[in-house]
């Protein structure tokens, strides 16, 4: 496996974007303009830059030898290979597309993200997608959304789950002889995710709520969020909270997180 990278952007097009963002600020985001009227630019997603990328791309694939294929495992909005021109088949691995993302997240894009740059995000990611051999998503939802916005060939994408990112050594076997000793009379379940609404955090206390009512002692830990609750957080709910991104901070009870929140919230405010 050979990495193909960093890449530069030449002083032309550094001066080039910033031309567009100056244009873009003194006309879009100005103090005549309603703060709610406000659309940012996005400085990256300029197709010239990406053609640019590209063909750095291109002048060192044509110095390698035996490379069967070309691929990039992040969004699909962000990899230089939209304008690649190769012998080589592309292939992508990504969780979903921009397209899909853009009416899902409204306060990521429609609403902070001016038209303009909407269109040139749309028209890089739809020029990489026609160019790959083959798109793969992490889900059903990702690929779905990816050929019915951009008319994908089903044949052409593949979903493959994202694993745990952990380096792990043990065998399908020893795994399963894990799972299989887990106790049956407890249950034991993890919430990972940063917004506790639009996750379905409030549906996961409901459902080990019941669990626990129904007999099984549930346990749920969260790691990443506050959760969001009417009162008190229940006894059978364990934060894990991260200490920005060294590590996990282990054994702390809801009132301690709620207090280190509290106060990591008035250290960013000061």
């Amino acid at each position: 496996m050979e990495y193909i990278g960093p890449f530069q952007l030449p002083f032309g097009l550094r001066l080039h974007r910033k031309l567009v963002v100056t244009r873009h600020s003194l006309l879009h985001e100005n103090r005549f303009m309603k703060p709610c009227d406000r659309r940012w630019i996005s400085r990256d997603n300029l197709p010239i830059l990406h053609q640019s990328y590209a063909d750095q791309i291109s002048r060192q694939l044509s110095r390698m030898d035996d490379i069967d294929i070309v691929c990039s495992g992040v969004n699909p909005c962000v990899p230089p290979l939209s304008y690649l021109e190769c012998k080589q088949p592309i292939v992508i691995w990504t969780d979903t597309t921009i397209a899909s993302a853009i009416d899902f997240y409204p306060r990521y894009f429609r609403d902070s993200i001016c038209a303009e740059s909407i269109r040139d995000i749309l028209e890089v990611e739809r020029s990489l997608l026609e160019r790959c051999r083959l798109a793969i998503f992490s889900s059903e939802w990702g690929a779905r959304n990816a050929m019915d916005f951009y008319g994908l060939d089903p044949a052409r994408v593949k979903v493959v789950p994202f694993g745990a990112n952990l380096r792990c050594t043990r065998t399908f076997e020893d795994i399963e002889k894990l799972v299989d000793s887990r106790p049956r009379n407890k249950c034991k379940l993890l919430f990972i995710g940063v917004e506790w609404l639009r996750k379905g955090g409030d549906i996961v206390l409901e459902v080990v709520s019941e669990l626990n009512k129904a007999g099984l002692p549930t346990e749920l830990t969260v790691v990443g969020c506050d959760p969001i609750v009417d009162g008190p957080i229940r006894d059978f709910v364990r934060l894990l909270l991260v200490d920005g991104w060294v590590g996990l901070r282990h054994g702390i009870t809801p009132s301690q997180g709620r207090k280190l929140a509290s106060r990591r919230s008035s250290e960013r405010s000061s």
